[in-house]
């Protein structure tokens, strides 16, 4: 049996993998199959995000009687309204490329995703990646094209949005680097 500090990690990860799977599957069985706006899915997904966050950090601070200046100031506001915009765009860009082409195909072009954080890294804080590091974004370039470049579904606006995906990604999370 492995110790508590290997398998809780484990259990984690498994359950990521398991609930990311499942939001892709149904993602795409409503949109497809249930021809439903992705505009319609993404606000509704949105909308319950928004509404749990909120009671998970307004809540405790009704709990204990913090005056409301102290629960949410200017800056925390104008914050998450940047990264939520941002995940909004994210989740809408995702939706609409999973409506247009299959989801193997927006998985495999969203798998550039290191090339973006590379970039993203060296443009906000700076930070110049090793030589290994870069010379390891070839085989994942090449085996982006070579997945892409034969696939039946293809379709110019499931592309752009998967791609776009990637590029809206990495300003919040280049902003919790600095």
């Amino acid at each position: 049996m492995p110790p508590k500090k290997v398998l809780w990690p484990l259990v984690f990860g498994v359950l990521w993998y398991f609930f990311s799977f499942t939001t892709l599957f149904l993602n795409k069985f409503i949109l497809s199959h249930r021809n439903l706006d992705p505009r319609l899915l993404a606000v509704s997904q949105m909308l319950i995000t928004t509404v749990v966050g909120l009671v998970q950090i307004g809540l405790p601070a009704l709990l204990v009687g913090a005056q409301a200046s102290q629960r949410f100031s200017a800056k925390f506001v104008r914050n998450m309204a940047f990264v939520g915009f941002m995940r909004f765009t994210t989740v809408l860009l995702g939706l609409v490329s999973l409506k247009a082409v299959a989801a193997s195909f927006v998985e495999t072009v969203k798998s550039s995703a290191p090339l973006f954080t590379v970039a993203a890294s060296w443009l906000m804080i700076g930070e110049k990646t090793g030589l290994l590091v870069n010379l390891s974004l070839i085989p994942i370039m090449t085996g982006l094209a070579l997945c892409s470049a034969n696939e039946l579904s293809f379709n110019l606006i499931g592309f752009l949005a998967a791609f776009s995906n990637n590029i809206v990604d990495w300003p919040p999370c280049g902003s919790s680097w600095k």
